[in-house]
């Protein structure tokens, strides 16, 4: 469902197979290095990275994943946090600002904050949209911008800088 590449490591995040496919580039191609499985039915949907560690939003069940990435671009679970708490949401994004991860989830329409500490994710705040189909969400400084498919507009969000938490700030049509 998605691409990811840092260096010459790729990841293949594959939303139907539950897996994520590590890879390196070598030499103009791409050398299969491992298979990283996440739970059945999770549907793994977005990647996002920040240091050594490697978040995973899923689409099909409610959870967001944490891993090590190892110096081979390996993947090891460390983390499986529940994700928003309301039922039938479904992952879509997942973003890392300043010490934050900011994942967004579909058909209710949140955005769920953790905080980053130690290579640990702890869950913070869970941010109801004004939307319910938050389509792609973007952070440009303290501003987050989360599109809504089904409202046809873009709500505003601000981002405390000290504590990362959100805050609505309006939205246009």
């Amino acid at each position: 469902h998605q691409i990811v590449r840092r260096g010459d490591f790729v990841w293949v995040i594959d939303l139907g197979c539950d897996a994520i496919y590590t890879y390196r580039v070598e030499a103009g191609q791409l050398s299969h290095i491992t298979t990283t499985p996440v739970g059945a039915g999770y549907g793994p949907r977005h990647m996002a990275y920040v240091d050594d560690i490697a978040i995973v939003a899923c689409e099909l069940q409610s959870h967001v994943l944490v891993f090590d990435i190892n110096a081979d671009g390996s993947l090891t679970q460390k983390q499986d946090l529940g994700f928003a708490t309301n039922e039938g949401n479904k992952g879509a994004e997942v973003l890392v600002h300043n010490g934050y991860v900011y994942a967004s989830s579909r058909v209710v329409g949140v955005v769920v904050v953790y905080k980053i500490e130690n290579n640990q994710l702890t869950r913070i705040q869970e941010l109801a949209l004004d939307g319910t189909w938050p389509r792609s969400i973007a952070i440009k400084d303290d501003i987050m911008l989360a599109a809504d498919k089904e409202g046809n507009s873009v709500q505003v969000i601000n981002i405390d800088a000290a504590s990362g938490m959100l805050s609505g700030g309006g939205s246009l049509e």
